[in-house]
């Protein structure tokens, strides 16, 4: 793995800006659309339905998964669920009733048969490199419209998570007393793209994705035993 990479999850100096692009596509990392073939949406425990796919993440933008693998999450369609879940996280974990999950998969192209998600669907892919800690504090200032929302605004990979508030701070201090690692974050801030829908599906969120490995040091055979995603509005 590349120094530039071993900046992004070792030290967490760095952390890389995710951009959501104009186009589609059935494989690779990307958002919305068809779900992957093959990987069946997990109930929600709230509301007792399938959940609804929302992004895939692979190799391309997270070369730490192991060979062969990606990582889906799928998202509870009861919106007040999603509002209290922050909360009872923090209150209840581990005993909590998760209304979002990330579930590691194999590789799958989109499946043609599949839901559609609620968001319109769009290749991710990595817009650049940024001083991490800079970029935290560049977050905490307003974004004049049209430019391009900071980091902690925005979906990202590695370095520290852009919490909006002090309930994902908590968060993720339960998270890493648990041996869990920040892996990515999708916000709802970021500019759209022209993306489905218009408006914010989460209420102007971010969704935190965090794993726990095995081989905590080593970042060239983490083997994800176990990923949490929470969200935070």
């Amino acid at each position: 793995m590349s120094e530039a990479w071993r900046d992004v999850f070792g030290s967490r100096e760095k952390t890389i800006r995710v951009g959501i692009e104009r186009f589609d596509r059935d494989q690779g990392s990307r958002i919305g659309g068809k779900a992957p073939r093959g990987v069946a949406s997990p109930v929600c425990p709230v509301t007792g339905e399938e959940m609804d796919y929302l992004l895939t993440l692979e190799r391309d933008l997270v070369p730490i998964l192991p060979e062969g693998k990606a990582i889906s999450v799928f998202v509870t369609k009861d919106p007040d669920a999603i509002s209290r879940s922050m909360a009872v996280f923090v209150a209840r974990y581990p005993a909590v009733e998760e209304t979002l999950q990330a579930v590691l998969h194999d590789v799958s192209p989109r499946d043609g048969d599949a839901g559609r998600s609620r968001v319109g669907g769009r290749a991710l892919g990595v817009e650049g490199v940024v001083d991490d800690q800079e970029a935290l504090e560049e977050g905490e200032d307003d974004t004049e419209e049209g430019e391009d929302a900071p980091p902690v605004l925005s979906s990202k990979i590695g370095g520290r998570p852009g919490c909006l508030q002090s309930s994902g701070d908590r968060a993720t201090s339960v998270l890493e007393r648990n041996g869990f690692q920040f892996l990515f974050q999708f916000s709802e801030h970021y500019p759209e793209r022209d993306i489905e829908p218009s408006t914010f599906l989460f209420g102007g969120g971010t969704m935190l994705v965090f794993f726990r490995s095995a081989r905590r040091e080593s970042f060239e055979a983490v083997d994800f035993e176990d990923l949490v995603a929470v969200w935070e509005v």
